[in-house]
């Protein structure tokens, strides 16, 4: 279906404190009751789901996790087919070197709209580091999960969390962030 973007905080935190916050960053928070997910988080935190108009499909966070390391089975994969066609050795060099230029060409354009979407990183670090400084949670974090049904009643099983200090947040944390895996922000 689509990515949604969810997060963490402490239980006493009031949502409004966050939601000014957000407001400077166009972020918005409610309230989540995904029962899959509070069965796993402590009593001290609750979960939220990041507002939207749409999915989050296209988000920055996590676009590191995301790459094909199929690529070698797939080329061995069509080398063989090929071979079965008739193709010579000489042509299927040929094509397959075509087909790297091509591939690096879209390469190169994606690195080039990555770099341009580091802004949304950026916004995420700040955010999270003044939600930290300026409110009176103990705990950010942000979750990233494929959802095939709605944000509270997905069955997720988180796979980890990371924890790390709000002062040594940086892009590229946001960057490699893993599916279903919290990344947990602390003072």
């Amino acid at each position: 279906m689509c990515h949604f973007i969810t997060a963490i905080c402490s239980s006493k935190t009031k949502l409004i404190d966050i939601n000014l916050i957000g407001k400077t960053y166009g972020l918005e928070f409610e309230d989540c009751n995904n029962e899959h997910i509070t069965k796993q988080l402590s009593k001290t935190e609750k979960y939220l789901w990041k507002k939207s108009k749409m999915c989050d499909c296209g988000t920055s966070l996590g676009e590191a996790s995301f790459k094909n390391d199929k690529t070698e089975r797939v080329q061995k994969s069509e080398i063989d087919k090929l071979k079965k066609k008739g193709w010579t050795e000489t042509k299927i060099t040929r094509y397959l070197a075509d087909k790297k230029k091509s591939e690096d060409k879209v390469a190169q354009q994606n690195d080039a709209i990555l770099n341009s979407k580091s802004n949304e990183l950026d916004n995420y670090v700040n955010f999270i580091q003044e939600v930290i400084k300026n409110t009176d949670t103990e705990i950010f974090g942000l979750l990233l999960h494929w959802y095939s049904k709605g944000t509270e009643s997905e069955n997720i099983k988180l796979t980890d969390r990371k924890i790390i200090q709000s002062k040594t947040l940086t892009v590229l944390d946001l960057k490699t962030l893993e599916e279903n895996k919290l990344l947990c922000v602390t003072k």
